[in-house]
């Protein structure tokens, strides 16, 4: 297992999640060869993104987080 902090660099959309959701650390995990795993983490919850590449589970957690923040707009609307 090899584990690495996302930086802005590598995906330029971290900056923007970061500053519109407050998250304060994304951490990319490989487990195996064919697995990756993305976490975003903020104040409220760690956000998962599982993918056969990096750029897959980046995509599925910033999803999760959208989805997150979405329904908790409508619920408290």
């Amino acid at each position: 297992m090899e584990t690495k902090v996302l930086k802005s660099q590598e995906f330029p959309k971290i900056k923007k999640l970061k500053k519109e959701y407050n998250i304060f650390r994304a951490v990319d995990t490989k487990v195996k060869k064919n697995l990756d795993i993305v976490e975003f983490i903020n104040e409220d919850r760690i956000f998962r993104g599982v993918g056969k590449s990096t750029k897959k589970a980046f995509k599925s957690a910033a999803k999760e987080v959208e989805r997150h923040y979405d329904l908790k707009s409508k619920l408290s609307a």
